[in-house]
């Protein structure tokens, strides 16, 4: 028996096979992230992150999962997200994660990604506040503290290294960069910050429009 073709007639709308087979941009990517990310492996995975994780190291588990070993999104994807994060409200990780769920699954998935990264922070941040209360002023804890605090600063250029050795993709990339670290170590406003490098991106970075064949 013939296998059923997927081609529509003149007169007939398209379904997502053919838009997947007939176009590489974003209705294609999306379909294809739709079916491989089903909701308990986002699930599944923002638990790991939330219970491994800390602070903007979880950013880099995240790029880790999603982009190196799963190939759920693009690097570039991803650093859009994160891009985005650094504009909203709370801490980057969480809201990474809130879109890395809706890119793949919609509002459910971000949804499901919210709550399943939360969970663990909440447990464990609940059982440290009371053991703090009561064994806050052994010294060892505060030398513990102390080495978790280089960790994370040691995870914070880490995850600043990986995404950018795969976004900056050019000189003018690298030096916009540079001139935002600037501005931020002379603790420029964050929202301003990352506003003003988006304008400048759309005005120097834009790509170059090709050429139309005669």
């Amino acid at each position: 028996m013939a296998a059923p073709s997927s081609t529509s007639s003149p007169g007939e709308k398209s379904d997502w096979r053919d838009d997947m087979n007939a176009t590489s941009g974003p209705t294609a990517d999306a379909w294809r992230h739709h079916r491989k990310a089903t909701f308990p492996q986002l699930g599944g995975l923002m638990l790991k992150v939330g219970t491994t994780g800390f602070g903007m190291g979880m950013v880099g588990v995240l790029q880790q999962e999603v982009v190196t070993r799963r190939s759920w999104l693009s690097q570039e994807e991803f650093a859009d997200g994160v891009a985005l994060a650094n504009l909203l409200p709370g801490p980057i990780a969480v809201d990474t994660a809130v879109y890395v769920g809706y890119r793949l699954r919609g509002w459910a998935g971000a949804t499901v990604c919210l709550l399943a990264l939360l969970l663990p922070a909440f447990a464990i941040m609940l059982g440290l506040t009371i053991a703090y209360l009561h064994y806050g002023q052994v010294p060892q804890l505060h030398g513990a503290f102390k080495g978790l605090n280089a960790a994370v600063v040691a995870l914070v250029l880490s995850v600043a290294y990986r995404i950018g050795r795969s976004s900056l993709k050019s000189g003018a990339q690298a030096a916009l960069a540079l001139a935002a670290l600037a501005a931020a170590v002379l603790h420029a406003n964050l929202v301003i910050l990352v506003l003003a490098c988006g304008a400048m991106g759309a005005l120097l970075l834009m790509p170059k429009p090709k050429a139309v064949a005669q």
